[in-house]
C-alpha cells in the first residue's frame, strides 16, 4: 500500500490539470501541452513523497539467535539448566547471545521488545507466565511485524507445586452471606489429584471450613480446582479471611497461603415500591438491606430527601398511572447522580396493561428496554473452525498462492457477509492441536470487535512440520462444542480446510463422533474444502471412491453443506440462498407452551458469572425490546429478554421483565427465586447499588494486591475536605482526578496486613508464584505469530537444530520511496520531447535545402534552353552540354551502361542520368561534357534515402 508523507501536496494537481486544459484548448501545440502537464503532475506527486514497505525474505550466513532465559521465581519448578545447554549447543553454529528475566515478576514482553531487531530469531526459555510490563501478545505481534520470529522451549517440569488464591467481595454488608471462591492450581498432572484446605476468619486458630478438593484438567498446561464457600460477618469493621492448602511437592511454599481483607459495613438503605410485601423479591431484599417498603412514591413527603438517603429504588410491578412526572424527574436525578434503579415486571408493568404501558413515557427513557414485543430472536452464533496445519503451505493452481492465504481470504469474506452482520463469531483453529484464538464471541455489528476478529484471522499461519500428522479436526470440533455449550439457538459451524483431515478409519470415526453434539442441536455444519492439484499427498484427501473425505463427512451429516474449491481459490458463500430455509426460527409465542426455559446470554457479567440456570423455567414474562447500548443477561429459550441492564448517567438500571415470584397470584417466576437461583436477584440489587459504602465523610477504596504489584487507591470526599491518608506512618501523595475524588498508586514489596488510615489492605505473595506450570495460552500465542514451541526433550536432536535453522530465513520490510522514480520518469519525458522537436526541425531544414537546390537546377536548365511543353527536349539540339557537378564526378557513357555505385550523403545510389545532382564536398571539383539524349529513359534515383523512378523531371517535386 502506497502512503504519502505530505498528502496535502497532492491538491496541487488540481490547478495543474486546469492550467493544462486551458492551454490545450488555446494552442496548436497540443502534444507539447500534454507532455508538460504530465511532467508537472509527476513532480507534484514526487513532492508528496510517496512510499511503501515491501516485504522481502532474507537469510544470514551466521544468523543471530537471542536466548531469553526466564529465571524468575515461578521457574523453580522447572529444569533451569536448559539455558546453558542451548547456549553451548548454538555456539559456533549461530551468532548467539543470552538475555534473562529475573526477580519476582516476569516481564517477557519487555524482553522481547528489547531484543527484537527484525534480523534475528528469539528463543524463549520460559513457562510463558508474563505478569508485568508490556502485554506478551502485543510484544509478539510487534516482533512479528518487524521480521523477528519468536519461538519457545518449555523446560522440563521437575516439581509439581500448588498455589492457592482466594477471591470475593471486599466491601460486604453485615449479616449477609458472602460468597468466596478458592482457586487451587497445580503445575502439571501428576499422581496426586487431591489437596486439603482450611479456612480461617480473623485470627481464630480454629478453621471455620475445611475439606479436600480434586483437580479438573483445564488444559495441557496445568490443573485447576475451585471450591466455593459462604461466610457471614456479624460485626462491622475490618475482618480477614485466610485459606491454607496442603498437598503437592511444595517446591515454593510461599504460595500455599492466601489472605483477603473484608470491610464490613452497616446495611444500606433501599426503597421498595410494591403492593406485595410478602413476595419473594421483598423477602430477599429485606434480608440483605434496610428496606423501606411503600405502595406508592407519594407516601414520601419529601421524595428527594428520601432518595438521597437510599442506595437503590426497586419498582415492583408499578403501573405507569401511579408514577407522576415529578416522581419521574426525581428518580431521573437520583439515578444520574449514581443511584440504582431496579424495575420488576408483572401484570401492571412494562407492556401491561396495553392501555397503560410504559411505552413512550418519560419514565421509560431511563430504562434499558422499550415496552413493546421484541422481534429479536437471539443473534446467530457462528464458529469458524480453521485448519492451520502444515499442508496449508501447499500452492494453489496458480503455482504462487498458498492454500492458507485462500483460507484466510475465505474467512474474511464470511465475516464481511451482510447475511451475518448481526451474528456473533468465534474463532477456533486446529492443526497439531486445537486452540481457541478468541476468548469470546465477537459481534459483527460492532466495528471494534469485528476489527479484532479480522486481525486474528489475518495473523493465522500454518503450524507443524508434517503433512499427515498435524491435522486434528476432532479437537477443533470439541473446542467449538465447548464454547457454544451455554449459548442459545443452533450455532453455525463453518470448517475451512484444505481437505487433509483424515488419517485413517479411527480418525474418521472420531470426527463423526465430534459432530454428533451439533446434530443433536440441529446445527448446520458447512465444510469449505479449498485444495489444489499441488496439494502434497493428495491421496490422504480422498476415500476409496476418490471422494474427498470432507465431502463424505458432510454428506453423512444430517445438516451438512459442502463447498469445494479444487484450484485453491478463495470461496465467498452465499449464505442467504444456502441457509435461509435452515435458519427460519419458530414464532416466539406458542399457545401450547407450559413454560419458558431461562438461559444465560452473557455469562461474563458480574450478575450472571457462575450462575447456573439449568432447568429453570418461568410461565410468563413481559414483552420488551432491548435498547441499543443495553446488555442482555438472561433470556428465554425463544430469545425474549428477561434481565436487561445498562448505565444511566453515573447510576445503573436493571429491568427484570418477569414478576416478583408471587405476581398477585400469577406466579410467573417462582423457580427464579428458589435456592441458588435467588443469587440472580441479590446480585442484581448489588450491581445497581455499585458502592454500598455510605456517602459521608471520606470513603476509601483499595483492593488487596500482591507483593511488588502496584495498586490504585481511591479516596472520595463527600464533605468537601481534602483527604489526608497515611500508610505505615507516611502521608500518601493524592492527586485529584475529579471533583471530590482523589487517587494514588501504592506498591508494597513485603507481604502482610497494612492499614491506610484505618482501611485494610492485604499484600500476598508475589504474583509470580500464583500462576505455576506452563501458561495455557502460551503455545497458541507463539504459533499465532509464526513461532514454534519445542519440548525440552527435543533440544538434543538434529531435527531441532534443522527446525531452528529453517526459521533463520526471515522476512523483513524495506522502505521503498517512489519520488526518485517519478522524477526520472518526468526527466525521460522531457528529454524525449526535446529530441522529438530537434529531429522535426532537422528534417524540415533538409526539405528546405533540397527544394532550393531543385529550384536552382531547374533555373539552370531553363537558361540553357532545354525545356518545352512536352518535358525535357532540346530546342537547338546541341551535341553535348557541360554540367558542373558537386562532389565526386558521376561517370556516364554514351552506351547507357549502368554507372557504378555511388555513396551520396552516406547512402548508396546508382547514377544513370545527367539529371542527377550529387552533393559533395567540393562544388566545382569536375566539369564533364555528356551527350544529351533526345528522350532520356527514366532513371532510378535515391532521394532522401528512398528509391524513386523519375519519368518527368519537370513535374516531379523532389523531397530533401
Amino acid at each position: 500500500m502506497i502512503t504519502f508523507d505530505h498528502p496535502y501536496v497532492l491538491l496541487l494537481i488540481i490547478p495543474v490539470l486546469i492550467a493544462g486544459f486551458v492551454f490545450y484548448r488555446s494552442t496548436r501545440k497540443k502534444f507539447l501541452i500534454l507532455s508538460r502537464t504530465l511532467i508537472a503532475v509527476l513532480l507534484v506527486v514526487a513532492l508528496a513523497n510517496p512510499f511503501s514497505y515491501v516485504e522481502v525474505t532474507r537469510s544470514d550466513q551466521l544468523p543471530d539467535v537471542v536466548l531469553i532465559s526466564d529465571t524468575t521465581g515461578s521457574m523453580e519448578c522447572f529444569d533451569t539448566t536448559i539455558g546453558s545447554k542451548l547456549f553451548e549447543r548454538f555456539s559456533g553454529v549461530f551468532n548467539v547471545r543470552m538475555d534473562s528475566v529475573s526477580g519476582n515478576s516476569t516481564a517477557l514482553g519487555e524482553a522481547i521488545i528489547r531484543t527484537a531487531n527484525g534480523r534475528n530469531q528469539i528463543l524463549l526459555l520460559t513457562d510463558g507466565n508474563s505478569n508485568q510490563g508490556i502485554d506478551l501478545e502485543d510484544a509478539l505481534k510487534a516482533a512479528n511485524a518487524s521480521g523477528t520470529t519468536v519461538s519457545a522451549v518449555v523446560p522440563t517440569l521437575v516439581y509439581s507445586d500448588l498455589s492457592v488464591e482466594l477471591t470475593g467481595d471486599k466491601t460486604v454488608i453485615v449479616g449477609n452471606d458472602n460468597v468466596f471462591n478458592i482457586t487451587v492450581r497445580q503445575a502439571q498432572p501428576s499422581s496426586r489429584t487431591t489437596y486439603t484446605y482450611r479456612i480461617f476468619v480473623d485470627d481464630n486458630a480454629t478453621a471455620v471450613v475445611s475439606g479436600s478438593g480434586n483437580f479438573v484438567n483445564k488444559s495441557s498446561g496445568y490443573l485447576e480446582s475451585t471450591v466455593t464457600f459462604t461466610q457471614k460477618f456479624t460485626t462491622v469493621g475490618t475482618h480477614y479471611v485466610t485459606v491454607e492448602i496442603t498437598g503437592g511437592s511444595n517446591a515454593i511454599g510461599t504460595n500455599n497461603k492466601f489472605t483477603r481483607s473484608v470491610y464490613v459495613i452497616e446495611k444500606p438503605d433501599i426503597i421498595v415500591v410494591t403492593s406485595e410485601n410478602n413476595s419473594s423479591l421483598a423477602s430477599i431484599a429485606g434480608n440483605l438491606y434496610n428496606v423501606t417498603a411503600v405502595r406508592d412514591l407519594k407516601e414520601f413527603n419529601n421524595l428527594s430527601s428520601a432518595l438521597s438517603k437510599s442506595k437503590v429504588v426497586i419498582m415492583d410491578n408499578v403501573c405507569i398511572k401511579n408514577i407522576t412526572d415529578e416522581e419521574t424527574s426525581a428518580l431521573r436525578e437520583f439515578v444520574s447522580d449514581g443511584g440504582g434503579l431496579f424495575v420488576v415486571g408483572g401484570m401492571s408493568s412494562f407492556d401491561r396493561p396495553v392501555s397503560s404501558s410504559y411505552l413512550n413515557s418519560s419514565f421509560e427513557k431511563m430504562l434499558p428496554v422499550l415496552s413493546k414485543p421484541s422481534d429479536w430472536e437471539g443473534d446467530r452464533d457462528v464458529v469458524l473452525v480453521i485448519d492451520i496445519s502444515a499442508s496449508g503451505e501447499n500452492l494453489a493452481a496458480d503455482g504462487e498462492t498458498q492454500i492458507i492465504s485462500s483460507i484466510r481470504k475465505t474467512a474474511l469474506n464470511i465475516i464481511d457477509s451482510s447475511y451475518l452482520s448481526d451474528s456473533n463469531v468465534a474463532l477456533v483453529v486446529f492443526g497439531k492441536s486445537s486452540e481457541r484464538v478468541t476468548d469470546e464471541f465477537h459481534y459483527m455489528n460492532n466495528p471494534v470487535e469485528k476489527a479484532a476478529l479480522r486481525e486474528a484471522i489475518e495473523s493465522l499461519n500454518p503450524s507443524g512440520s508434517t503433512i499427515s500428522s498435524d491435522t486434528n479436526l476432532t479437537e477443533g470440533l470439541i473446542k467449538a462444542s465447548e464454547i457454544t455449550e451455554n449459548r442459545i439457538g443452533e450455532p453455525l459451524i463453518v470448517i475451512l480446510t484444505d481437505g487433509n483431515i483424515v488419517k485413517g478409519r479411527s480418525s474418521y470415526d472420531s470426527i463423526v463422533d465430534a459432530m454428533k453434539p451439533f446434530a443433536d442441536r440441529g446445527s448446520t455444519i458447512m465444510m469449505l474444502n479449498i485444495y489444489s492439484p499441488y496439494s502434497i499427498n493428495n491421496d490422504y484427501f480422498r476415500d476409496n471412491t476418490k471422494t474427498p473425505y470432507a465431502q463424505t463427512l458432510t454428506n453423512n451429516y444430517p445438516y451438512g453443506v459442502y463447498m469445494a474449491s479444487p484450484r485453491g481459490n478463495p470461496l465467498d458463500p452465499d449464505f442467504e440462498s444456502i441457509l435461509d430455509d435452515d435458519t427460519k426460527k419458530e414464532e416466539n409465542e406458542d399457545k401450547d407452551r407450559t413454560g419458558y426455559t431461562l438461559l444465560t446470554y452473557n455469562s461474563k457479567h458480574f450478575i450472571t458469572e457462575d450462575i447456573n440456570l439449568t432447568g429453570t423455567k418461568i410461565s410468563g414474562f413481559n414483552d420488551v425490546t432491548p435498547k441499543a447500548g443495553s446488555d442482555r443477561l438472561i433470556i428465554t429459550d425463544t430469545g425474549s429478554p428477561v434481565l436487561t441492564v445498562w448505565r444511566y448517567g453515573l447510576g445503573r438500571v436493571a429491568c427484570l421483565s418477569t414478576d416478583n415470584g408471587r405476581g398477585n397470584g400469577q406466579r410467573w417466576a417462582t423457580q427464579l427465586y428458589n435456592s441458588s437461583n435467588a443469587k440472580v436477584i441479590s446480585r442484581t440489587i448489588n450491581w445497581v447499588m455499585e458502592d454500598p459504602m455510605p456517602q459521608e465523610g471520606v470513603v476509601i477504596s483499595c483492593p488487596d494486591t500482591y507483593a511488588g504489584t502496584p495498586v490504585t487507591l481511591t479516596a472520595t470526599s463527600y464533605d468537601g475536605t481534602v483527604p489526608v491518608l497515611t500508610l505505615n506512618g507516611k502521608t500518601l501523595d493524592l492527586a485529584m482526578v475529579s471533583k471530590g475524588v482523589y487517587e494514588c498508586t501504592i506498591t508494597i514489596d513485603e507481604p502482610g496486613r497494612y492499614s491506610v488510615s484505618g482501611y485494610p489492605v492485604v499484600v500476598n505473595y508475589p504474583m509470580e508464584y500464583r500462576d505455576i506450570g506452563q501458561n495455557r495460552d502460551f503455545e497458541s500465542l507463539i504459533t499465532k505469530y509464526g513461532g514454534t514451541v519445542y519440548p525440552a526433550s527435543q533440544i538434543s536432536t538434529t531435527s531441532f537444530m534443522d527446525a531452528v535453522s529453517k526459521d533463520m530465513v526471515y522476512k523483513t520490510k524495506i522502505l521503498l520511496n517512489y519520488s526518485l522514480f517519478l522524477c526520472l520518469i518526468a526527466l525521460v519525458i522531457f528529454l524525449a520531447e526535446i529530441i522529438n522537436r530537434r529531429v522535426f526541425e532537422i528534417r524540415k531544414l533538409r526539405r528546405q535545402v533540397a527544394a532550393a537546390e531543385a529550384e536552382e537546377m531547374k533555373k539552370a536548365a531553363e537558361s540553357a534552353g532545354y525545356r518545352d511543353d512536352d518535358g525535357w527536349r532540346p530546342e537547338q539540339k546541341p551535341e553535348t552540354v557541360t554540367i558542373i557537378t558537386k562532389g565526386k564526378g558521376a561517370r556516364m557513357n554514351r552506351n547507357r551502361k549502368p554507372a557504378r555505385n555511388k555513396s551520396w550523403n552516406g547512402k548508396s545510389a546508382r547514377q544513370k542520368s545527367w539529371t542527377e545532382n550529387p552533393r559533395g564536398k567540393n562544388p566545382e571539383r569536375k566539369i564533364r561534357a555528356v551527350k544529351i539524349l533526345k528522350r532520356p529513359r527514366a532513371v532510378k534515383k535515391s532521394w532522401n534515402g528512398k528509391s524513386a523512378r523519375l519519368k518527368n523531371p519537370e513535374t516531379e517535386n523532389p523531397r530533401g
